[in-house]
């Protein structure tokens, strides 16, 4: 990864990255996978923003199973509010398409988005509570089912 830090919007980054080698479990020559992206993050004190997109590709591998992919593209915005030292919120959009195989058994097609929506609650460095609410849907002629998700965490740390 290659970035770029300027004293603008509060801090400003920029970045691109990229990788490429044998995919995890795949044996050694069985094909790459390759993966570039570019992301972006805005720090403005009580309000962050960041951002990625991302496309990829792996071979997948008949011997070890592994799976094959191409990730057409997927991406995320994400803006962190601090309301005040102990309430923050979250919202963030996602998107995905791809599509997944394992040999000729199996094939995936991924065309989905999902948006977040959250609050946490920061009693101290060590004890945090947060709840989210992501709602998930599918496009392009994709059927869609009902996955929303309620989520919670309460987190101590000693």
């Amino acid at each position: 990864r290659a970035a770029l830090r300027l004293p603008i919007f509060g801090t400003f980054e920029i970045g691109a990255s990229g990788s490429f080698g044998t995919e995890d479990g795949a044996p050694n020559g069985a094909g790459a996978l390759w993966f570039v992206g570019v992301d972006a993050e805005a720090d403005m004190g009580r309000v962050d923003i960041k951002a990625q997109w991302l496309k990829g590709r792996a071979p997948g591998d008949p011997v070890s199973m592994t799976y094959g992919l191409d990730l057409h593209q997927g991406g995320y915005v994400e803006a962190d509010v601090i309301i005040t030292p102990i309430i923050g919120l979250l919202g963030r959009a996602e998107m995905r398409d791809a599509d997944v195989w394992q040999n000729m058994d199996r094939f995936y097609i991924t065309k989905n988005y999902r948006a977040v929506g959250g609050f946490r609650l920061l009693f101290s460095p060590n004890a945090v509570m947060k709840a989210e609410y992501l709602h998930n849907g599918e496009y392009g002629g994709i059927p869609s089912i009902p996955d929303d998700v309620v989520t919670t965490s309460a987190v101590i740390a000693f």
